[in-house]
């Protein structure tokens, strides 16, 4: 019963963690939020990079980040371009989970917060 109630606990505090960043954060942000939590939870360590084992269309995973495909591809395409990302088939790999942790943090490439 105690795992049951754990388990409940932590789905509330997801989803309540989605509906503030849906309310406060960018796309931006929220892009570097989901892929952070996929590699928590999906990631597998392999040559200094973290595959997502988890197979995702940029559709699917613009549902995850609360948006559309054509909103959420231009973060993509800088974290891809930043080398902080990229592409093993349809899983996500990462590169540059620090990165990823600033920009999650709503932080500047000089760790000042931005407005």
């Amino acid at each position: 019963m105690f795992e049951v109630s754990k388990q409940i606990g932590t789905r509330l505090r997801r989803i309540s963690s989605r509906v503030e960043q849906l309310v406060f954060c960018d796309v931006r942000t929220r892009a570097a939020r989901v892929l952070l939590e996929l590699t928590r939870d999906f990631g597998r360590r392999e040559a200094g990079r973290t595959v997502i084992d988890v197979p995702l269309t940029q559709g699917e995973f613009a549902t995850l980040v609360g948006t559309v495909r054509q909103t959420v591809n231009p973060s993509l395409r800088e974290f891809k371009h930043e080398g902080w990302i990229g592409h093993d088939g349809r899983r996500f790999v990462v590169y540059n989970a620090k990165e990823l942790h600033r920009i999650a943090q709503g932080m500047d490439e000089e760790g000042r917060a931005i407005e």
